[in-house]
């Protein structure tokens, strides 16, 4: 388990990488994609190999993928790269209830997080806790500790803990550090 955890840790860190190179139209062909695609290959092949990490991540990458989050060549390489590692390795028996669950929480997290950066650019505040919530995306996180709590498999907490660890690591040095691109 801890093997598939720090591959989440590290694919996380990439994908706030190719978010990163997203956002900077000069930087997001080559860097984002340079990102991208390690990411969708580990997260692809994290999902290939653990039932519960593919029930899971068959949930946030619908939701995310929905709510018109993959708008990039970078996310849409990453995209590709997953559902490439997918076939490649083969697949996986996912439990659809608790995808679906997973699926619903990433959609209500991407919608909240629009939400809260819409009454930021009116120049209006939202209550401590939403923004809390919107900023982290915890309503999916709550999913995975209440599947814990149910099933008494901590990797349904874990998995998207380590993913989103990686991703708010390097949002954070990016923050600290400047402009992570060369």
């Amino acid at each position: 388990m801890i093997e598939i955890l720090a591959v989440l840790l590290f694919a996380g860190g990439l994908a706030k990488l190719a978010d990163i190179f997203s956002d900077d139209e000069e930087q997001e062909n080559l860097w984002g994609i340079a990102a991208a695609i390690p990411y969708g290959i580990l997260l692809g092949y994290v999902m290939s190999v653990d039932a519960i990490v593919g029930t899971i991540f068959l949930g946030v990458v619908a939701g995310v993928a929905l709510t018109g989050k993959f708008d990039s060549i970078s996310h849409l390489s990453a995209l590709a790269a997953i559902i490439l590692t997918l076939t490649f390795f083969g697949s996986f028996l996912p439990a659809l209830a608790i995808s679906a669950v997973i699926f619903a929480t990433s959609v209500l997290d991407e919608i909240l997080n629009d939400y809260v950066n819409g009454l930021k650019k009116r120049g209006e505040k939202a209550s401590s806790p939403v923004r809390i919530i919107s900023e982290y995306r915890l309503l999916t996180e709550f999913a995975g500790i209440g599947f814990f709590a149910i099933t008494g498999n901590a990797l349904y907490w874990l998995a998207i803990l380590a993913f989103d660890a990686g991703y708010i690591a390097i949002d954070f040095l990016g923050k600290k550090i400047g402009k992570i691109a060369p």
